[in-house]
């Protein structure tokens, strides 16, 4: 019996330590353990594509009641890493990230443990290696976190409403030089459009932000809104055609049967206190006129009516 315990704990150990299979990431994305990736193990091994030079954080959120127990390791390929290199250390790389000091803010119910590193230039690749000592939680999620350092998340907008970014997600309250914007929002088709910026200081009107949009005729998926699509239409680097001192505007036209756009807003210039966006659609328009001129006067006589039948024939 003591043989048999002991093979039983052996085994549930090397379940438990030994990872399988990596995984493919993105930046800012949720990846809850438990219920998307959770196979009985507390070594997880992680893939991502480096897209730039600089900060970010290794965050874990757990409920603010569990224990914080983790580690990670961070590692740089200078080559086309393969899922099965990053988790077997195949021509392991040279270079590996110290993470720095953990911090620790609440969101919502939950507590965030916060690993911030430097990553460098050159490099293609990282393989991450997240331990977790113990597997009782009951929720737990990972995200390599850089909206406050270089990348948005995805952020789902509507036509023809001001979206003033949150600069409070910022250290010093200051959009950063460099930082990239995703959008997704939906969209007509054959439609004039403009992307809309403005801001409260003078920027030179034609390096000041760059913008690209692309066109879809179903929902993109995160993984396009960020690295695009070469078999869908663009619009790249969009020219401003406003004169005003504070407002830039970046106008297109969407082909037939398109649904959806991808967006990409690039503050090029300087760091930047305040940025709205606004995203104009000559169709939404001329629907949002049509409401407001024949269905609000319909709903209007209709309630009229309502309120004159319940006065004088309420009572029969």
């Amino acid at each position: 019996m003591k043989i048999i315990c002991l093979l039983l704990i052996f085994g549930f150990i090397s379940c438990s330590e030994d990872p399988t299979q990596a995984f493919d990431i993105w930046y800012n994305y949720e990846y809850n353990l438990q219920k998307q990736i959770y196979l009985d193990y507390t070594f997880y091994v992680f893939r991502l594509p480096v897209n730039y030079a600089g900060k970010m954080d290794m965050e874990v959120k757990i409920l603010a009641s569990d224990p914080k127990a983790f580690s990670f390791q961070v590692f740089q390929y200078d080559y086309e890493a393969t899922l099965d290199n990053v988790l077997n250390h195949d021509n392991y790389p040279q270079q590996k990230f110290i993470i720095g000091e953990m911090r620790t803010y609440p969101e919502g119910n939950y507590q965030v443990y916060s690993y911030t590193f430097q990553s460098s230039a050159g490099g293609k690749y990282f393989g991450i290696e997240l331990t977790i000592p113990t597997f009782s939680y009951n929720y737990i999620i990972f995200r390599v976190n850089s909206q406050k350092y270089q990348y948005s998340n995805v952020k789902e907008l509507e036509l023809n409403k001001d979206y003033p970014i949150d600069t409070k997600i910022f250290g010093d309250n200051k959009i950063p030089t460099g930082y990239q914007i995703y959008i997704r929002i939906p969209s007509f088709s054959q439609d004039n459009m403009e992307i809309q910026l403005s801001t409260h200081y003078v920027y030179d009107k034609y390096t000041a932000f760059q913008v690209d949009v692309c066109q879809y005729d179903k929902l993109p998926t995160e993984s396009q809104v960020y690295y695009g699509d070469p078999g869908r239409p663009c619009n790249n680097d969009i020219k401003n055609v406003s004169e005003e001192d504070k407002l830039f505007r970046y106008p297109f036209s969407t082909e037939s049967e398109i649904n959806y756009l991808s967006i990409r807003i690039i503050n090029k210039q300087q760091d930047l206190n305040y940025l709205n966006i606004f995203v104009y659609s000559e169709t939404g328009m001329a629907i949002a006129l049509l409401v407001v001129v024949i269905v609000l006067p319909i709903l209007v006589v209709g309630a009229i009516g309502y309120y004159l039948f319940k006065k004088f024939c309420g009572g029969n």
